[in-house]
């Protein structure tokens, strides 16, 4: 009797541990992905009730939001968590975790500006404060930390950033089932270019005069692995295209980009946002040249 009360005993133990350590993991989960979940993926969430549909529901998470299944590589994830692990470097606040303070979650969605300064409390100052800047964007906004505890709350965000950061948000949600926009890249070492790839099939297009066009914004961005601040150019393109090879389904828009003056090893980051649907696709390459 007293071997089964034992034995009973352990495995209410065990079972306590186990549950212990689910609800444990089933939480990071939850903090690593909540800024991206998606009401219904919330939902389905709250429903999981063991590891496996843990491991199930992070699965069809990341997959969902693949953007090119046929490579191995899922660019939004390898994004997702490389920005995460930059917040973890920059901003650590007491009690919160630091891709869920205002800066983190304003850095996961935007990125990185490309300028930051901060100013310390001194005399005569009321508070620490942090001013980004996203060229790109034309915003420009503001961080302080008046208790200078560490903890830092944006002044009087600007309307314009509540709107970024909705549209710049689409990047991490689930693709659509429809065609997905994709870019592909090739390096002709022999004539020192990068070719970029955008397949007709995954873009839209409007009629005008007669004739189809798609209109979307090309940005290129370069520079070391280690270099804060990789050159950057976008460009606004229109481009005529006929109706024969929009219902061909292979054809494809090339844009040559010269990198014959680049030499050692280098990151390219190729972003292509189709301005008729909203769809938006960002790859990132490392090569040395």
């Amino acid at each position: 009797m007293k071997k089964i009360l034992v034995l009973f005993v352990s495995m209410i133990l065990a079972f306590s541990v186990l549950g212990g350590d689910f609800k444990k993991e089933k939480q990071r989960v939850y903090d690593e992905l909540q800024l991206i979940m998606t009401a219904k993926e919330q939902k389905e969430f709250k429903k999981i009730k063991t590891e496996k549909e843990l491991e199930k529901f992070v699965e069809e998470f990341w997959k969902k939001r693949d953007p090119d299944p046929s490579t191995p590589e899922n660019e939004v994830k390898e994004l997702y968590y490389k920005r995460m692990k930059e917040t973890k470097r920059f901003f650590r606040e007491p009690g919160r975790k630091p891709w869920l303070t205002e800066r983190g979650k304003v850095y996961m969605i935007l990125g990185r500006p490309m300028s930051w300064e901060r100013k310390l409390m001194q005399k005569g100052t009321i508070a620490n404060q942090e001013m980004w800047r996203y060229d790109r964007f034309q915003l420009t906004i503001y961080f302080v930390d008046r208790s200078n505890t560490g903890r830092y709350y944006l002044q009087q965000p600007p309307s314009k950033l509540l709107d970024l950061m909705g549209q710049e948000k689409k990047f991490f949600l689930p693709q659509s089932k429809s065609s997905s926009l994709t870019i592909k890249a090739y390096i002709d070492r022999a004539t020192g270019k990068l070719y970029i790839h955008i397949p007709l099939s995954g873009l839209t297009f409007v009629k005008k005069d007669g004739k189809f066009y798609t209109n979307f914004n090309f940005s290129f961005a370069y520079g070391h692995p280690q270099d804060p601040q990789p050159k950057e150019f976008t460009q606004k393109m229109s481009v005529p295209v006929s109706e024969k090879d929009i219902k061909a389904g292979d054809k494809q828009i090339t844009i040559p980009v010269n990198i014959a003056p680049l030499k050692g090893q280098y990151i390219f980051i190729v972003e292509v946002e189709d301005l008729i649907s909203g769809k938006k696709i960002t790859k990132t390459y490392k090569v040395r040249l």
